[in-house]
């Protein structure tokens, strides 16, 4: 009988559950244009506002609306409010430049920069103006930052960690060593 109860407690909170598999190099960024594929929402179009990347999902402005109920409490009356849910990455697909149609994207190396480009058309689909303005310039070093050239310095000598009588052993003495398993 505790076995079963202990089992199934596992079972509702989700342990043995896989984890989910998250994608390494996301195509579909904050501020994009996107088409739905999949679901009621299906070839509407509208802008990323989220992205989870932990869920691989998006949550894309005005589309998959649920409706949520607020109860009614002493302070206040009680509502229906509707809200964006998350997509599933895989059920939205950034739109072609050329002719505004859902394509597949891939990354590619175009002057030192990582870029995506269309499958479809071979276009380049620009970052959101939004986004190239956050990754900031790393600024110039100042009189109390550690240069460059001496962070890379090696200051640190691992046989310092060791015992005194073994420290003054060099690598010549432990080569020339007898081993103890060949001698028996």
């Amino acid at each position: 009988k505790v076995f079963l109860h202990s089992m199934l407690k596992s079972w509702k909170y989700g342990a043995g559950r896989k984890a989910i598999e998250t994608f390494k190099n996301w195509k579909i960024l904050s501020h994009d244009t996107v088409m739905v594929t999949v679901g009621k929402d299906k070839g509407k179009i509208g802008k990323v506002m989220k992205v989870d990347r932990d869920q691989n999902k998006v949550t894309v402005e005005g589309l998959n609306l649920v409706k949520k109920h607020i109860k009614r409490t002493e302070e206040r009356k009680g509502t229906i409010l509707t809200k964006e849910m998350p997509i599933q990455i895989s059920n939205v697909a950034l739109l072609d430049p050329v002719d505004g149609k859902p394509c597949r994207v891939r990354w590619h190396l175009q002057d030192g920069e990582k870029v995506r480009v269309s499958k479809r058309s071979g276009a380049v689909i620009e970052k959101p103006e939004i986004l190239k303005d956050r990754k900031a310039k790393r600024p110039e070093p100042g009189e109390k930052d550690t240069l460059e050239d001496v962070v890379q310095l090696r200051t640190f000598d691992e046989r310092d960690l060791l015992p005194p009588h073994i420290r003054k052993l060099t690598p010549q003495d432990v080569e020339n060593a007898p081993n103890e398993a060949t001698q028996q």
